[in-house]
Parts: structure tokens; sequence; C-alpha cells
């Protein structure tokens, strides 16, 4: 099944992205809430969740959401993207969009779906790899 991506999804990251202040709580409550459906119920007693320094991942409520299932939070230091795979995913998926040229807003929602798709799992685990984490 195809990742969907709303118009409104892609509003919301841009105004985060520009730093409109009003938008900051919605994001932290669905960050909050995607941890609580997808995050947490994978977890075990000492899982290991390293995040980087994005300012929702140092919510309160996450922190003792990760941890009441007895797992732990490690952060990166400050601006280390050789340590952290998701920049690696980040720079394919730019690389794809940019190759979709998209000149509307609904050419790029198209464009988000394909490039979303576009990540394999052997991507995933030589990220991971390649940034020293095992998997």
């Amino acid at each position: 099944m195809p990742l969907v991506i709303s118009k409104r999804s892609l509003y919301y990251q841009w105004c985060l992205l520009t730093d409109l202040q009003w938008l900051k709580p919605l994001f932290l409550r669905s960050f909050s809430e995607l941890c609580g459906l997808l995050l947490i119920p994978q977890l075990w007693k000492g899982a290991i969740v390293v995040m980087d320094n994005l300012r929702v991942h140092h919510a309160e409520r996450v922190r003792v959401a990760i941890e009441s299932v007895g797992a732990k939070v490690k952060f990166l230091p400050p601006y280390s993207p050789d340590l952290s795979p998701i920049e690696l995913c980040w720079s394919k998926l730019k690389q794809f969009l940019r190759s979709c040229e998209a000149r509307t807003l609904e050419s790029l929602d198209q464009a988000m779906v394909l490039a979303v798709n576009y990540i394999t799992q052997d991507d995933a685990f030589g990220w991971f790899n390649h940034c020293g984490l095992f998997t």
C-alpha cells in the first residue's frame, strides 16, 4: 500500500521549516502520537532509541513513553549527520524529488509518494551500516 501524503501534511512541514510558532504544538502532538502508535509497541526492555536533536525529540512525554517500556533514549551529538542514517535517507529523497522536477503542489504530492516508495530496505540497512549502527 503506497504512502499517501496530503497537501495539509506538506503545508505543515513547510510551516515548520519556516518556523511558524503556532504549528509546533501540532507537530509535537503528532510526533508523540506517532511514537505511541508505531514506536512504543515495538520496543523492549533494554532497547535503545537513538534520535537527533530535533526539538520535538526532546519532549518530556516522548522520553517518558519510551522509558515506560524499559527502553532508553540516547541523542546524537549536535549536528552529526555522519552518525544519522536519516540524513542519508533525506539525501536520496531530495535527489529523487529534484529529478521529478515537480512545479505544482499536485505534482509535488505525487512525487513525494514516489520518492518514499523509492527507498528500499537494502537502502536502510546500508545507511545504518554506514553510520556504524548494527542491524
